[in-house]
């Protein structure tokens, strides 16, 4: 158990932030979280099997808490502590801090950048998220600072690698900002 975990942080944390995939460091938040979850059932499959075989004597009970049970849940605990690095750090944001931004940007509303409705925030190829203004249609190109890949479209068209930032979107909703009325806007 102790060398899956060992061997999952290594190759979680073999990136460098700012340059990774985010599809990438969403499927390790998935793995840690698959990891964390067998380590559970192990636990308490391998505590049930050795109570059998010992009979459930309270001495036995205690060794195998002390010498497994307890050793098992600290590594557990990694595989959480893990998950939640990863999280963090693989987007960059908490949702208290995406909600923070679109309070600061609706309670702005100024004519530069308005947000009085969904449908302003996108994520590039690479996920990392960006806001378009005014009626939230895409009207020029530009490129994301985080990695280079193009943002925005044309037209009101979104450029076909890039996305609805649907958490940011979901998140605007559940604190009041009215959905968006303009066709590129709708049902986000």
């Amino acid at each position: 158990m102790r060398a899956r975990w060992q061997a999952f942080a290594i190759k979680a944390t073999s990136w460098a932030p700012g340059q990774s995939n985010p599809a990438v460091l969403r499927e390790r938040v998935t793995e840690a979280e698959a990891g964390c979850t067998k380590a559970k059932r192990s636990i308490e499959r391998r505590r049930r099997a050795f109570l059998e075989r010992m009979e459930g004597h309270p001495d036995d009970q205690t060794w195998a808490y002390e010498n497994f049970v307890q050793p098992a849940e600290e590594i557990v605990a990694k595989w959480v502590e893990l998950k939640t690095q990863l999280q963090e750090t693989s987007f960059g944001l908490t949702d208290d801090e995406k909600r923070q931004i679109i309070q600061a940007l609706a309670q702005g509303n100024s004519r530069e950048l308005p947000i009085d409705t969904r449908g302003h925030f996108y994520r590039c190829r690479n996920g990392h998220p960006y806001v378009i203004g005014e009626c939230g249609g895409a009207m020029q190109r530009s490129r994301c600072p985080e990695c280079g890949e193009t943002i925005g479209g044309g037209n009101h068209t979104l450029d076909a690698s890039n996305s609805h930032a649907t958490d940011f979107e979901a998140l605007a909703g559940g604190l009041g900002v009215a959905a968006n009325p303009w066709p590129w806007g709708r049902g986000v």
